[in-house]
């Protein structure tokens, strides 16, 4: 059996308690048993807005820990708000003390290598304004490697 096709969504919104309203204008999936690709995504939430292609291939590696799924992402905004989307210090709640076991969890994906491209004109992060901050690079289960 052959599992392939293409999904497309336009205006889907969410909102949560507590944080600015999601907006999915357009996104496009085309999916097939070797690989999924995202394109034509345009979300807007609160002031952010984001445009997203991308492409995972070796999907299998989601049910086979052998395997390593590789991918990648590229990422375009005009205003990147951090801000409006985590919780101040101040107002977070105080760290509930935890309890180590020997047992680990089962990783969800077990191995994945993923080019990053992110370009922004402008992120507000912590109360700053970064100015046209570009991030390009790899990530991997034990690595981050950042280009520029």
């Amino acid at each position: 059996m052959l599992i392939a096709g293409a999904l497309t969504a336009e205006n889907l919104s969410a909102q949560m308690t507590g944080k600015p309203p999601i907006k999915i204008t357009r996104t496009k999936l085309d999916f097939s048993p070797q690989s999924v690709r995202l394109s034509e995504t345009s979300i807007q939430a609160g002031r952010r807005d984001v445009t997203l292609e991308g492409r995972l291939d070796n999907i299998l590696a989601l049910i086979s820990p052998e395997k390593t799924m590789l991918g990648s992402i590229r990422m375009r905004s005009d205003l990147l708000d951090l801000d409006e989307w985590s919780t101040p210090i101040a107002d977070s709640p105080a760290p509930e003390a935890t309890v180590q076991t020997t047992t680990s969890a089962p990783t969800m994906i077990p191995a994945y290598d993923m080019d990053l491209d992110l370009v922004a004109k402008e992120v507000i992060f912590n109360g700053e304004k970064i100015i046209n901050p570009v991030l390009s690079g790899r990530i991997r289960p034990d690595q981050v490697i950042i280009d520029r």
